[in-house]
Formats: structure tokens, C-alpha cells, sequence
């Protein structure tokens, strides 16, 4: 674990973005695989003349934000604060958090509303930003005199959410950087309507851990199993080639963990067997988890019903 201070408090400048990208430089060199961070930089420096616009949160401008994109290129997975300005006079995200391949997390409450103070997107190039939310007020931390008591910010959202991230990476330790941010985007609430105030939403780390499996190499023949149309209605099918007579089981999870359909299938040997999925109309809108299981393997297919 290692702890970078960047930050000058007694003014703010471009300075600090530097400061920020030799950091991470440094984090790359000795390891590091994750980047937390709680930094964000707008239009409040002290030299009114290095204030960034609303038109340089686009991704590709600001210091800070191309080393935070650098990093990520390196593998690094960086979280970063999509800042406490959501009221006026500034609203929007602050950079790093408008860089492309970064996890920029904004802020709710303990039921899931969004904070007040919590940073809007787009990015100015109209991206989807924050990328995901989490506890940010009245999240549980330590104080610097070592007691425990509930603070508001994304600076708490943040690191909360890097903790899951080291989780899952660590029981998907072959997946990318990004393919582990990919799969967070996709668990969270609102993944199929994402907005400018929660991004994709809340993420479960319980499906994001599944949907990596789904996509895992050693547990998925993408040739013997097939689930179509996705996304979906009322109904889908399943065509699965099987070598053997053999008896199936399917299983349709939705993204909470909750078994919407259970059911039994014999094979036919040597031919691909399709199975119909219907009567599910009712499933409300959103990401499902199909899991075949035959006596040997089990197979996972992400899908989305709209």
C-alpha cells in the first residue's frame, strides 16, 4: 500500500496534476495494481488563467486526465472521484474524472439517492459520466485522531468502491483492467438506461464476478452454446451442442442473484438442442445470467431483457 500526497494546500495550480502524474509513475514502478483517488481540478486555481472550462472535461485536455488515461494504458485500474461540485456554480464532473478509461464514481446515500453535492456528467464530448455510484454520505471512516464516525464526498464513495474493485480482480486475476471495469458498468442498476446523475448506476460486485465468469475462456464454449434474441422481450432460446445424451440444467439469475427460472432438459447426442425460454414477459427490464449446467461444466450467457 502506498500513499501519494500531490496536493498543495495552500493553493492550486497545474503544479498538482503534474504532481499527480508523476505519482502514479511512481505507482506503476513499484507494482501497483490499483489507483484510488480523491482529486479533482476545475476552474477553482489560483491563477484564474489555469482554470479549466467545462469544455476541457472532453478527455483529452487537462494534465491530470491524460496521465490517469496513461495509466490505465499500463493496466492500472484507476477509481477517481467524480467530485463534490453538483450544485452551483460548477455541476459537472472534474478531471480525471472525465478520462475515457477510468472508473469515475459519484455519490449516494444509503438508499440509493443521489447526493446533492455529487458531480453531474456527461463529459463534454457527451459520455456517459460518473460511471458508477456508491456510499458517499454518511459513509463509515476513520478520523485522523483514529475514531470512527460518518463523513459525506465522493473522496468516501471512491475508495469504498477500490476496495470491491481489489476483490474482484482478485477472484478474476486474468481479466484486464478493463474488462473488470466493463463488467462493473454492466452489473450496476441501470446499466441499460444510464444517465448524467448516476451514470450505469449501483453496481453488485456479486454479478459483475459473474458476468467475468461468463466471459472466461476455461468456462465457456462461445461454439456449443448459443441464447438468442438478446436483447430480449417475452421469450429466447438456447441452442446448445451436445456430443452426448445428457441431462441439463438451465437457470435464469437476474442481477440481484434472484433464480427466475429453473428447469431440466434431456440432450440429444452428436446435434446442437434448442431449448425454448418462455412466459417470462413479467421479468422486469435489465441484465440476466444464464447458467447451463451439465454434469461436467457450467456454462454462463449474459443477457438483457428490454
Amino acid at each position: 500500500f502506498w500513499l501519494f500526497r500531490t496536493e498543495n494546500i495552500y493553493s492550486e495550480s497545474w503544479q498538482e496534476e503534474i504532481n499527480w502524474g508523476v505519482a502514479a509513475e511512481f505507482a506503476d514502478s513499484v507494482g501497483a495494481d490499483i489507483i484510488t483517488s480523491s482529486l479533482g481540478y476545475s476552474n477553482g486555481m489560483t491563477n484564474p488563467a489555469q482554470n479549466h472550462t467545462y469544455a476541457d472535461m472532453d478527455g483529452n485536455t487537462t494534465i491530470i486526465t491524460k496521465a490517469a488515461d496513461f495509466a490505465a494504458s499500463k493496466g492500472i485500474f484507476v477509481t477517481t472521484a467524480a467530485g463534490n461540485s453538483g450544485g452551483p456554480t460548477w455541476y459537472k464532473i472534474v478531471a480525471p474524472g472525465d478520462a475515457d478509461s477510468v472508473l469515475t464514481v459519484g455519490a449516494v446515500d444509503s438508499v440509493g439517492n443521489i447526493a446533492s453535492f455529487s458531480s453531474r456528467g456527461p463529459t463534454f464530448d457527451g459520455r456517459i459520466k460518473p460511471n458508477i455510484v456508491a456510499q458517499g454520505v454518511h459513509a463509515i471512516v476513520a478520523s485522523p485522531s483514529g475514531d470512527v464516525q460518518a463523513e459525506n464526498g465522493t473522496s468516501f464513495s471512491t475508495p469504498i468502491t477500490a476496495g470491491a474493485v481489489a476483490c474482484l480482480w482478485q477472484a478474476n486475476p486474468t481479466k484486464t483492467n478493463m474488462e473488470i471495469l466493463y463488467a462493473i458498468q454492466q452489473s450496476a442498476s441501470q446499466y441499460t438506461t444510464p444517465d448524467s446523475i448516476k451514470g450505469y448506476g449501483i453496481p453488485n460486485f456479486c454479478i459483475a464476478n459473474q458476468l467475468l465468469a461468463g466471459i472466461d475462456e476455461n468456462k465457456l464454449n462461445n461454439e456449443n452454446l448459443k441464447v438468442y434474441p438478446n436483447p430480449f422481450s417475452s421469450s429466447f432460446q438456447i441452442s446448445f451442442y451436445s456430443d452426448k445424451k445428457q441431462t441439463i440444467e438451465i437457470e435464469l439469475y437476474d442481477i440481484s442473484g434472484r433464480k427466475s427460472v429453473s428447469q431440466t432438459k434431456d440432450l440429444n447426442a452428436n446435434r446442437s438442442n434448442l431449448i425454448s425460454i418462455s412466459d417470462i414477459g413479467n421479468l422486469s427490464n435489465g441484465i440476466y445470467i444464464v447458467q447451463l449446467r451439465t454434469p461436467e461444466r457450467n456454462y454462463f450467457k449474459k443477457i438483457i431483457k428490454n
